[in-house]
């Protein structure tokens, strides 16, 4: 190969031995495009066990500190029926709040990354697939969640109300 003066410096000329190596490293590499998704998808299953772990540590945490508050409410007077008003009206708002940033935040993360996660080894001879969020399974996946979630919120009402007693204002609130 002759070189012209001050090639020596140059990145982009690669003698023979080294562009064959650097040929066989970027030909391993286009085959792991499906196992790096595979690893993203596992990742996000893990990041949303955890916080699903979380909230229930929190809603955990919380109990004993609710139905201190319940309980002294129902001591001045309050009726059952507007206390539970109140923990459905509470729940519902959070339930919905958090159904609605979570669509917002997968739609916005599905729309940046499906068209750049690889889905093949070996690009496909087939016109590109299309990437498009479909709203219908997205609407049923976020209806079932929601429905699970307010069923859940009407079982912790129901469970903290079942719990107020007058003699729990003796226990100093936590």
């Amino acid at each position: 190969m002759t070189r012209i003066t001050g090639e020596e410096d140059d990145p982009r000329v690669v003698p023979g031995p080294a562009l064959a190596c650097r040929a066989r490293l970027a030909a391993s590499f286009a085959g792991q495009g499906p196992g790096l998704a595979l690893l993203l998808l596992v990742s996000a299953l893990a990041a949303a066990a955890l916080a699903l772990g979380r909230t229930v540590l929190a809603l955990f945490t919380a109990v004993r500190r609710r139905t201190y508050e319940l309980a002294a409410l129902e001591a001045s007077g309050a009726r059952v029926a507007a206390l539970r008003v109140a923990l459905l009206l509470e729940q519902v708002i959070t339930v919905a709040a958090g159904t609605l940033a979570g669509l917002l935040a997968g739609l916005v993360a599905a729309r940046a990354a499906l068209g750049r996660i690889p889905q093949f080894a070996e690009p496909p001879v087939t016109p590109p697939l299309p990437h498009e969020v479909a709203a219908l399974p997205v609407a049923a996946v976020v209806g079932a969640a929601l429905l699970v979630s307010l069923l859940a919120a009407v079982l912790v009402s129901e469970a903290l109300l079942r719990g107020i007693r007058v003699e729990r204002l003796r226990d100093a609130p936590a």
